[in-house]
């Protein structure tokens, strides 16, 4: 559970299964640019009801472990804008540490982005991880 406000009349904590689905709504924001996937790079079929699939933890883990908070994400990148893979990485983690600091969260330690596909007409299989470690 990560401490969002703490004084000293208590706590005001985020449990991590609202980190992610946070997490999880802004990937599904940016579908024109990847798809979730789960760790063997199959990807998650997509959801048209408003509620969060189960499905979708498995592209997104986040753990917490002596107040460390890290994240996973495994996608596959449609590449028919102009943006790069390091482009679109860079975006979904600038919009996580904005979210965490919308809640007064630390930054993640550590945010990885597993790309296990990249996307033209059909879907290549790659194997490219991303890493941004704050301090």
């Amino acid at each position: 559970m990560a401490v969002a406000i703490r004084n000293e009349f208590g706590a005001i904590a985020i449990n991590r299964i609202a980190l992610n689905k946070m997490i999880i709504k802004q990937l599904l924001d940016m579908g024109d640019l990847l798809i979730l996937c789960n760790k063997k790079g199959i990807p998650i079929k997509e959801n048209p009801t408003p509620f969060i699939d189960n499905d979708y933890y498995d592209a997104v883990e986040v753990y917490e472990k002596n107040r460390v908070i890290k994240i996973r994400i495994y996608i596959i990148v449609i590449l028919k804008s102009e943006k790069t893979i390091l482009d679109i990485a860079e975006q979904i983690m600038d919009k996580i540490e904005e979210d965490f600091e919308m809640f007064k969260l630390e930054k993640p330690k550590k945010i990885s982005i597993y790309v296990k596909g990249v996307m033209t007409d059909y879907i290549n299989k790659r194997n490219i991880e991303i890493v941004r470690r704050n301090a």
